[in-house]
């Protein structure tokens, strides 16, 4: 049987009665605020995260009454008072919370109520009733989205496969659902459907540890007898349920009873079938790709293809969950000590596949032998603020750093910081066709340049828990025997290597599903400062000012790339769309006055440069849009030059060009890894751009190890790079992958740098 890991709890409406004094809060008080509101509105918000309730409650409130944090303040000061006061606890609820924690099962409380609200709810339970506690405040997405319910279970470090969620609202069943969990609804004033991984119930008092324990094996098939209405001969007692053992399944039952009858479930051996069963056939996903895998060593090239396989071997410290865009604990909880010293305290029982126990000592050989190696390709340089690791027991890894650096728990994701086990590995030279990491999967066969076969890895501890039995993944030429792969159905997914004419065929296919992310790869046009014209500020705000980003994205490329107006793309901590806010929409008239302005004579001659062999086949038809988008101003009179790829990077360096083509996919989920590429000294486009403003924002950033406030940085820095315009952001691709209709949870699998985490995927 799959073991129960945790219980995960709401508060509002699931642990305590407490959606009635919401209820009462709001209907007082917005009716003093001239607001019309009621009862049904009330419902309509229960289980919102409380900034979302916010702009429903200012949306009814005539203008100028009261503010947003003045309405959130005194609702808020409202509700906690009476909680204070008195709290009335759902039937069942105490009880089964005390019998989970009997048996040492772990509970969370997940919560869009604020901190301060929860601690006057659990005022009135013994001390440290909940081993953690997410609260609406201390996440970024609340519910529906599972980030609540993800950062719970990975605070816990458990799968969320193997979690019982407790709700009473749509909004947190989605939750629970999105998270991976199985749900037990127990609604008070909305309705809440039948589901897949889905048990609804009228209260918490029938459940017990056994009968969770028995949802994650069970499909509830239910015989109900409600309340008084019980026939003759059904053999079932007043308000009885009979939950029977269905393997695999998903639950689905609505009930209203008192007891919950396990006789009928048992304990069977979960390896052999049941009576009147076949055994069940394991849930091994086949996926096709271009990718090419140059190293399964995380040490190695740190190529897309690689990344893809590796994400799934191996664990890290940290990671980034879907729709989060910042770090959480993986193999570990970390913090800043000080601003030269980050502390990773690591879960208890890690383990590889080959049964060594995963140690702070793994991490600092995996650390120092990345390191030591540099290979070339390889990501050892985005660590050069690391002076040390050092172990001050098998549980504690610290990170001692030459100078600040708030990228590290950034840096700490991503397949470079990968954990390897320091038995298995040698500490001078790659192993590239084998690997031995703690996470989701392990490598059963591979076959170099052909296929490779993962297989779950039941000892993972972390929020990437497999929801699959395995994954095939074939190694494929071309984009023809892609097509084929998808369309026949020899695979279930297919990514990687697509070209427009066949995804937009694709697409119009009612066999697959076609799914686009946004993707982290950008394309953007740069100005070199040894160029007397692109040196002109007013020239280079006259192009921004000028460019049509959406024509570009439609002539060139179909569709199938998305405007970009900001260095860095949407999705990154601190974003904003600063040449949008810059320079609105493009404006001939406004250009001309730019010009104007700095008295500079029209037409501008500008050699523009670009290369066939690196930035795709759009780039030609793109400068082209360009250079017509000038043109037609009358303002500039455009020269379009090429070069291939070698030839083209030295002329780029060379400054023979006033504008260049150019892209860049970062290699870490940070927007310093945008920033410092035109910024910094040794950025890796060196246009001759210096700013004093802006490089003082860059250095900012990158010690400031307040979120808030680095993201604001950030921000700011956008809006200088906006404003001075070294470069001009054009487009951010989309990652687009192609899978079976009966393939489920694609997007959550989809990462901004282009790899996918299978872990999510099943059908």
């Amino acid at each position: 049987m799959p073991p129960l890991q945790a219980v995960l709890w709401d508060m509002d409406g699931t642990l305590v009665d407490s959606e009635k004094v919401w209820a009462e809060v709001q209907l007082r008080l917005l009716a003093e605020l001239g607001a019309t509101w009621t009862v049904e509105d009330c419902v309509g918000l229960i289980g919102s995260d409380l900034r979302d309730a916010v702009q429903v409650w200012m949306s009814r409130i005539p203008a100028g009454v009261i503010t947003a944090d003045e309405l959130a303040d005194r609702m808020f000061s409202e509700v906690i008072e009476s909680l204070r006061r008195e709290v009335t606890f759902q039937p069942g609820a105490v009880e089964l919370l005390q019998a989970l924690r009997k048996e040492e099962i772990p509970c969370a409380l997940v919560s869009a109520s604020y901190r301060t609200m929860i601690d006057a709810v659990l005022g009135h339970l013994p001390p440290e009733p909940f081993d953690v506690i997410v609260a609406g405040d201390e996440v970024t997405l609340g519910k529906p989205h599972p980030e609540p319910y993800l950062t719970a279970a990975a605070k816990l470090g458990v799968d969320p496969a193997h979690c019982v969620v407790i709700e009473d609202s749509v909004t947190g069943t989605q939750a629970g659902t999105a998270a991976g969990a199985y749900v037990v609804a127990v609604p008070q004033w909305v309705s809440i459907p039948e589901a897949p991984r889905r048990l609804v119930v009228g209260s918490l008092e029938p459940l017990t540890p056994e009968s969770l324990r028995a949802l994650l094996h069970c499909r509830v098939t239910v015989t109900w007898c409600p309340r008084g209405r019980c026939s003759s001969g059904n053999g079932l007692g007043k308000g009885e349920i009979v939950i029977e053992w269905v393997r695999r399944v998903s639950a689905a039952a609505a009930v209203g009873a008192l007891g919950v009858s396990l006789a009928a479930c048992g304990e069977p051996d979960d390896n052999a079938p049941h009576q009147g069963q076949t055994t069940p056939k394991l849930m091994v996903l086949r996926l096709a790709t271009t990718d090419a895998i140059t190293s399964l060593d995380p040490a190695g090239p740190y190529d897309v293809g690689s990344r893809t396989v590796q994400a799934n071997l191996y664990q890290t410290l940290l990671t980034i969950m879907p729709g989060k865009p910042t770090p959480v604990p993986d193999a570990a909880d970390c913090q800043y000590d000080s601003p030269t010293t980050y502390t990773c305290s690591l879960k208890e029982h890690l383990t590889f596949p080959n049964g060594h126990e995963l140690t702070s000592s793994d991490v600092k050989f995996s650390f120092d032998r990345m390191l030591r190696l540099k290979t070339p390709g390889g990501a050892a340089g985005l660590f050069t603020s690391v002076k040390s690791v050092s172990t001050p027991d098998d549980l504690t890894a610290v990170f001692n750093l030459k100078s600040p650096d708030a990228r590290l728990p950034y840096l700490l994701t991503t397949t470079a910081a990968s954990i390897v086990d320091e038995e298995s590995y040698p500490a001078n030279k790659l192993l590239d066709t084998k690997a031995i990491g703690s996470g989701p999967y392990q490598v059963t066969a591979y076959k170099p340049g052909e296929e490779i076969t993962l297989a779950k890895f039941a000892g993972y501890h972390g929020p990437r828990g497999a929801q699959n039995d395995g994954v095939e993944i074939s190694l494929l030429k071309d984009s023809t025997a892609l097509y084929q792969a998808i369309t026949t159905g020899k695979a279930d997914l297919a990514f990687h290597g697509f070209g427009p004419s066949l995804l937009d065929k694709l697409r119009k296919s009612d066999q697959v599903q076609v799914i686009d992310s946004d993707y982290a790869d950008t394309r953007f046009f740069a100005f070199h400062m040894k160029s007397l014209i692109a040196r002109q500020p007013a020239v280079r705000r006259a192009i921004a000012q000028l460019i049509d980003r959406p024509a570009i994205a439609k002539k060139a490329y179909g569709d199938h790339v998305t405007p970009l107006y900001s260095v860095v793309p949407p999705g990154f901590g601190g974003q904003v769309d600063a040449f949008r806010t810059e320079y609105k929409q493009p404006s001939k008239a406004a250009a001309t006055a730019i010009l104007k302005d700095a008295g500079i004579t029209v037409p501008v001659p500008l050699t523009v440069g670009w290369t066939p062999t690196e930035y795709g086949v759009g780039a030609k038809a793109e400068v082209i849009e360009l250079k017509r988008q000038l043109e037609a101003s009358g303002l500039f009179r455009v020269t379009l030059r090429s070069a291939e790829w070698p030839q083209y990077q030295q002329l780029t360096r060379a400054g023979a060009y006033d504008l260049f083509h150019a892209g860049w996919i970062p290699q870490y989920p940070d927007a310093d890894d945008y920033l410092a590429q035109f910024v910094a000294t040794d950025g890796a486009f060196q246009n001759g751009y210096r700013s004093a403003a802006a490089s003082k924002l860059l250095q900012q950033e990158t010690t400031e190890q307040n979120g808030l406030e680095r993201d604001d940085l950030v921000g700011q820095l956008q809006g200088v790079l906006a404003r001075e315009a070294p470069v001009i952001p054009s487009w951010q691709g989309r990652l687009t992958v192609v899978a079976g209709k009966d393939l489920e949870n694609v997007p959550a699998a989809m990462d901004p740098l282009s790899y996918l985490y299978l872990s999510v995927l099943r059908k």
